[in-house]
């Protein structure tokens, strides 16, 4: 039987044999998309179906850890070649269980601060240092002592009853 999955339920696919998540049947790309649902199927360790979007084919290897179809046809033809081979079906399973590691909450956020307390944090420093940086935090601390000062005129006319 097939279903579609209603929104959210790529969380809990405990009764799913197969994902299947193509976004059109062609080979565009789909750039902007991320590859939740193949990192979903390999956490979930079942097999998955997709198009060919980049985001697939960075993370992943087709044939290796999922699938790719272009079209209802190929689909069909790789549910049928997953429901006849064991092996390709546990292969694609096996190899996207060691991948799921690489792609979790903690990874992530490591991979993140790495980057940014590493390269980021050094170009950063770098750029503190040059004269555009140097200019504007010039201009900020006079502009903060020139608030200040006006403040304190303010205050002091105030207090002395000057208009």
């Amino acid at each position: 039987d097939f279903a579609i999955l209603r929104s959210g339920a790529c969380f809990d696919m405990h009764d799913i044999d197969v994902l299947i998540a193509l976004r059109s049947f062609d080979t565009k790309s789909h750039d902007k998309k991320p590859p939740s649902k193949l990192i979903n199927a390999w956490h979930s360790e079942i097999p998955f179906i997709g198009g060919y979007d980049s985001a697939y084919m960075q993370v992943g290897e087709p044939g290796v850890d999922y699938l790719l179809a272009k079209s209802p046809e190929e689909v069909l033809a790789a549910v049928l070649r997953l429901k006849r081979d064991g092996s390709l079906y546990n292969s694609l399973v096996k190899n996207g269980k060691h991948k799921a590691p690489l792609y979790t909450t903690e990874t992530i956020a490591a991979k993140w601060e790495e980057i940014l307390m590493g390269p980021v944090n050094l170009l950063y420093r770098k750029w503190l240092t040059t004269p555009q940086a140097i200019k504007k935090a010039r201009f900020n601390a006079l502009l903060t002592l020139g608030l200040a000062q006006n403040r304190i005129k303010s205050s002091i006319k105030k207090a002395l009853g000057i208009k």
